[in-house]
């Protein structure tokens, strides 16, 4: 091989490296901001719940309260 060639294939190795690390840090910037929407998104999901919840309580208090104002 002459080292043309030699210095050729050596100069696209280290392109392509580069272009290796520069998309392995784009994938660790992504991987971190799933991570944060999944995190944000399990959060909304248990607000929404003890929201819910909390429905759930007033409408049979709700519910005791107009049967006890029939009984009474």
């Amino acid at each position: 091989m002459s080292e043309a060639r030699y210095v050729e294939m050596k100069s696209q190795l280290s392109r392509a490296e580069e272009a290796l690390h520069k998309e392995e840090k784009k994938s660790a910037a992504l991987n971190t901001q799933m991570a944060e929407l999944t995190s944000l998104t399990g959060n909304h999901r248990a607000a929404l719940k003890a929201k819910s919840d909390q429905t759930d309580i007033l409408q049979v208090g709700y519910t005791d309260l107009m049967v006890h104002k029939h009984i009474l």
